[in-house]
């Protein structure tokens, strides 16, 4: 009774054997090439991919042969497995026969000492595209190995043997149970849409170029739809390409691009919202904000540098830019510009094309754009020059009733205004004998005339609104005349300033 039951349960086996065989003899599997990332980004292991194909055949699956195969990937310009889309493989499926296509990747190998491979499985359909299978098979050298070593797996290339037949029995195995999908996708795949310019006005034509893939035969011609009328595409140099002029609507705002791909004259695919292009008739909306210096009167003074952060109010592609700073009587100094969008800083340090330190003065700024449908906007920015040590203030030496005074004016057409002043007279030997602070400009400063000298050097430290301190010296002042002098100012040290 035990052998009848045992040669019952052996032909059961060989039955479902038989039957497995049978079903994977009948499914035709496309192998591409293994992708080996441990390689490199694009590498491929030629030799793993035709032993992985001779194990399926062992398997009874009925594999495409090696040249075939590569003779469909060199007609398609396709390099590796991640080209390989939905589209791409029913065709593959169709021209070569097939019921699936697998891709192989390996994620993981070492060699050697601790002997590793991990080998990542996809399982195309030909008839849907779809993937209807996939695995992961990880097999390290230390790993499963039989009781009493019977079967030990020693060296890489066993181990590399046993991963192939693990994933051959695998994919056999599941082949009787693989979904039977209809291709739910349509017979195209777009991969690239070309629009330019992005952004036109008064209704100018678009140059339009589509990049689309066919699964047999491509259609008699395309049409692309607009508000403002249709274009048919016309064939490109380009593989895959049809191209043309696209009419447009002269109207503000965003407007939709639909794509008619005509089969025959009963058969019509619509792609609507391919794609959108953008019209604007009005010129881009640009501020120039100054984000240093001192606002005076809308005039920006500085001293060192002053930083400008140039911005477009909407989003706006840009041709080009163009910079021009010009003085007073209008000559321009300093050009500069690209053909890009806005820069997010610019700093200019009072000088002109020839990096030359400017004179004090009064500069107008001027900055320009262009959009890439022709439109033109321009800002322009008022700028007052006042280097560090620049004179503040006028000193001369009066006389009112027979008393001296010392008149404190403000220098002419001086701007930034004068915070603080110090004044300071002194002998000749350099003995200080009167001080005085003030905040106000003009100022009329009586001398003392209990002051033993007829002779003194006066001294006056003026501090602006930008932060500039700088010390003006005066020659010797004679208190012993009667009539009015001016006191000249041999030599001026500027003591510190500020960065603005």
């Amino acid at each position: 009774m035990m052998l009848r039951a045992c040669m019952s349960s052996c032909f059961i086996c060989l039955i479902v054997s038989a039957l497995l065989v049978t079903s994977a003899s009948a499914y035709r599997l496309t192998v591409m090439p293994v992708h080996d990332l441990t390689a490199s980004r694009s590498g491929l292991d030629v030799t793993l991919t035709k032993q992985l194909s001779d194990v399926f055949q062992q398997q009874g699956l009925d594999v495409v042969p090696y040249q075939k195969m590569l003779a469909f990937l060199v007609d398609n310009s396709i390099r590796r497995s991640g080209e390989i889309d939905s589209l791409t493989a029913r065709r593959m499926a169709q021209q070569l026969n097939s019921d699936g296509v697998l891709l192989t990747t390996i994620t993981e190998r070492a060699i050697h000492r601790q002997s590793k491979i991990a080998l990542t499985l996809v399982l195309l359909d030909g008839e849907s595209g779809e993937q209807i299978w996939g695995a992961t098979v990880c097999d390290h050298i230390n790993d499963s190995q039989p009781l009493l070593g019977i079967g030990r797996l020693e060296t890489d290339d066993d181990l590399k043997q046993h991963s192939l037949r693990t994933t051959a029995a695998l994919l056999s195995a599941k082949i009787p149970d693989l979904p039977q999908r209809e291709a739910s996708l349509p017979d195209y795949r777009i991969t690239d849409i070309d629009l330019k310019p992005v952004l036109v006005r008064n209704g100018n034509p678009v140059f339009c170029r589509v990049q689309i893939k066919f699964l047999n035969q491509a259609p008699t011609y395309l049409e692309v739809e607009t508000s403002a009328g249709s274009t048919i595409l016309r064939k490109s140099r380009i593989p895959n390409c049809y191209e043309g002029q696209v009419a447009t609507s002269p109207r503000n705002g965003s407007h939709p691009v639909h794509l008619k791909i005509h089969w025959s004259k009963d058969k019509l695919d619509t792609v609507d919202n391919l794609t959108r292009y953008h019209v604007a008739n009005t010129p881009p909306p640009l501020k120039m904000h100054v984000t240093t210096g001192l606002n005076i009167e809308e005039t920006y003074a500085f001293s060192d540098s002053v930083v400008i952060l140039p911005r477009l109010e909407e989003d706006r592609p840009l041709d080009r830019w163009q910079l021009m700073i010009k003085d007073r009587e209008g000559k321009t100094i300093l050009t500069e510009g690209k053909n890009a969008s806005l820069p997010e800083r610019l700093e200019w340090r009072g000088t002109d094309a020839y990096n030359h330190r400017l004179e004090t003065g009064r500069y107008t700024m001027i900055m320009q754009v262009w959009d890439v449908a022709g439109n033109r906007n321009q800002v322009a920015t008022k700028f007052y020059l006042q280097p560090a040590n620049q004179d503040m203030i006028n000193i001369s030496q009066v006389q009112i009733d027979g008393k001296n005074y010392l008149k404190l004016l403000p220098a002419q057409d001086q701007l930034v205004p004068v915070e603080q002043w110090s004044l300071e007279l002194e002998t000749p030997e350099g003995n200080s004998v009167y001080n005085k602070t003030g905040w106000e400009l003009p100022s009329l400063v009586a001398i003392p005339v209990n002051l033993e000298a007829d002779r003194l050097i006066c001294s006056v430290q003026a501090l602006d609104r930008l932060g500039n301190n700088v010390e003006i010296k005066t020659a010797q002042l004679d208190l012993s005349s009667d009539h009015e002098r001016v006191a000249q100012r041999p030599s001026q040290n500027s003591l510190w300033s500020v960065d603005f």
